[in-house]
């Protein structure tokens, strides 16, 4: 700017202006806002409007630093303040970032500073070289308002949010640049914000088990949000930008969030599910009960083979959590665990696996044998008796004149004895 110039001001009561003295042409201050967190800090969402691909900058340190110019006849001379962390309260911005108070617009201070650095300054400031104000973080007062989000299960693992804003078309004009990605983890069970006057937003959640736990991350389901009324139901994060702290009516949209974890190993004992223990058969195969563990939702255990275990009248056809039928698994897989967590959520048993049994004249029994044992000895010369040993109880079975009916199972072995009228007669192997 060639020629001599002063800068006097005039004030009001609701703007600053200044006026030059020997030039038309209007002062221009470039200003970077670093916001001086190490990536602490989340960004409102009114930073979009101030973000593009030229006003974008990181430095050294993981902040953030955006460009925004004014001038001195500017109506608006606000800076952007909607900065919040979760352990300071936003002071202002300053020329030296380990200040204690600071600026929320522009003033004859930083003005002044501006104008007599460009006076003396080899590399004046312009908007390749903006002058940079620190954003300055302190302590909060007693009365600052906090904002909270319960983290459900982050006992068991460490959230991940992350946030980017757009920056609009690249210099080639053929896709949208976007800020870095801004990523807060959080293993404690709240996420905060103080003075958070503003929308915050994150574009992904995310969430990471724990070493040593005994759940794995359900890939196959949605993030569970749920707003911070009482009588608020869980919703499915359906991906893609959240304003975390959105109101409507009083009430924040969201109040808490849930990542949908699964406990992954489960111990069942087989049970019978029959009244009469004498008329269930058994193969070797067959097993009181099994650990069943699985690493991730896309893995798949076998159960029990469902021709371990057979009655004359009635095949094995599943396989239930409940004693009714109701709950049918057909393996130890991700289905599984779903309904055993519904099933614990409810305070119900999840540590047994019920036949369900079917009528042998159904289609299920198609592949059912049975076999008759009987006697081709009078009765009067003594009587014969099946047994089967299971474990350590063996269970007996009376031939009787019309003999008994067994179902065919693969490997099962019996066991016959003959009991003589008299000791006149004896039963050989």
């Amino acid at each position: 700017m060639d020629g001599a110039w002063r800068v006097s001001k005039v004030q009001n009561t609701v703007l600053t202006t200044y006026t030059l003295a020997t030039t038309a042409t209007i002062v221009d201050i470039q200003v970077a806002f670093n916001e001086n967190s190490k990536g602490k800090a989340f960004f409102g969402d009114s930073w979009q409007s101030f973000l593009s691909v030229d006003s974008y900058d990181l430095d050294n340190d993981g902040n953030w630093i955006v460009k925004k110019g004014y001038t001195v006849a500017s109506s608006d001379k606000s800076f952007p303040t909607a900065l919040y962390r979760s352990d300071k309260c936003f002071k202002g911005y300053a020329f030296d970032k380990t200040a204690t108070v600071g600026y929320t617009e522009l003033d004859d201070d930083i003005v002044t500073e501006y104008m007599n650095f460009n006076k003396t300054a080899a590399t004046p400031y312009s908007a390749t070289n903006p002058m940079v104000l620190y954003a300055i973080w302190g302590d909060c007062s007693a009365n600052t308002a906090v904002r909270t989000i319960t983290l459900e299960n982050s006992d068991k693992g460490v959230y991940k949010f992350v946030r980017k804003f757009d920056l609009g078309l690249n210099a080639a004009g053929t896709a949208h640049d976007s800020t870095s990605a801004r990523v807060y983890e959080y293993a404690d069970a709240n996420m905060t914000f103080t003075q958070a006057n503003d929308g915050i937003s994150f574009t992904g959640i995310s969430f990471t088990v724990n070493d040593g736990e005994n759940v794995i991350l359900d890939t196959e389901t949605k993030m569970q949000l749920k707003a911070d009324a009482d009588s608020a139901v869980w919703r499915d994060y359906d991906d893609g930008l959240l304003n975390v702290n959105e109101e409507i009516y009083y009430v924040r949209r969201v109040g808490y969030v849930k990542a949908p974890i699964l406990k992954n190993s489960y111990r069942f004992a087989y049970d019978k599910n029959y009244t009469d223990a004498k008329a269930v058969f058994y193969s070797p195969d067959f097993v009181a009960s099994e650990i069943y563990t699985i690493a991730d939702v896309t893995q798949s255990k076998n159960l029990l083979s469902l021709d371990v275990m057979a009655r004359a009248d009635a095949c094995v056809s599943g396989w239930s959590l409940t004693a009714d039928g109701a709950k049918v698994i057909g393996a130890f897989d991700a289905v599984a665990l779903r309904k055993l967590d519904t099933l614990a959520a409810a305070g119900k048993a999840t540590d047994k696996l019920y036949a369900v049994w079917a009528d042998k004249s159904s289609a299920e029994c198609s592949e059912l044998k049975t076999f008759t044992v009987t006697s081709a000895m009078d009765a009067s010369l003594g009587s014969f008796k099946v047994y089967r040993v299971l474990g350590e109880d063996t269970t007996w079975y009376d031939v009787g004149a019309n003999g008994v009916e067994i179902p065919t199972l693969a490997g099962m072995k019996l066991g016959v004895k003959f009991t003589a009228a008299t000791s006149t007669y004896t039963f050989g192997n």
